[in-house]
């Protein structure tokens, strides 16, 4: 049981371990070995939301060229960053990624901020790289009811000229319509 005491001592020092940790955690993002980037956004990443200041470090690891380390700043922002509208267009971009681990992790990420992303995801299925729109429907699907805007966009692509797409898209509405119903 923690008494008002405690829990004042856990406060202080729960906020002086922050104050210290994430500025830490923020320059070890320059170091030259890939694994210790990554190791130090899954510390942010794990932190949460108290790691919003080391924000503006992540979206610059998203451009790294080692992809765990981008796959971490993916999976960070999600775990960290609001939906803000600067976020979610860099995670939206990071759809395009050259590796599909990568990929996920700004899916996941997108889907953890909800409907906020809708419009923006909406805009990225005209993305001309199927492998985009595919994942783009995909994210969509996992949203479900939230992406209720995104029916028009979803129906369009029913029509694509990629066959994983309009399946993508099939899956989206299905999902979105079935959470409708249970409503």
């Amino acid at each position: 049981m923690r008494t008002p005491i405690r829990q004042t001592l856990y406060t202080r020092l729960h906020n002086s371990v922050i104050e210290v940790t994430i500025p830490a955690l923020s320059e070890i993002l320059d170091d030259p070995e890939p694994a210790v980037r990554a190791a130090a956004l899954r510390a942010l990443s794990s932190i949460g939301s108290e790691s919003e200041p080391a924000i503006p470090f992540i979206i610059e690891m998203m451009g790294d060229g080692n992809p765990n380390v981008r796959r971490a700043a993916a999976t960070a922002l999600g775990n960290i960053g609001g939906p803000s509208k600067h976020i979610l267009q860099v995670l939206i971009l990071t759809l395009a990624d050259k590796d599909n681990d990568v990929q996920l992790a700004a899916s996941r990420s997108i889907t953890k901020m909800g409907g906020a992303s809708v419009r923006l995801l909406i805009k990225a299925m005209e993305n001309p790289d199927p492998s985009v729109r595919l994942l783009v429907a995909a994210t969509l699907e996992n949203l479900g009811n939230e992406a209720v805007l995104a029916i028009p966009a979803l129906s369009q692509a029913l029509h694509d000229d990629d066959h994983a797409v309009r399946l993508a898209a099939t899956y989206a509405l299905e999902a979105i319509e079935e959470i409708s119903k249970s409503k």
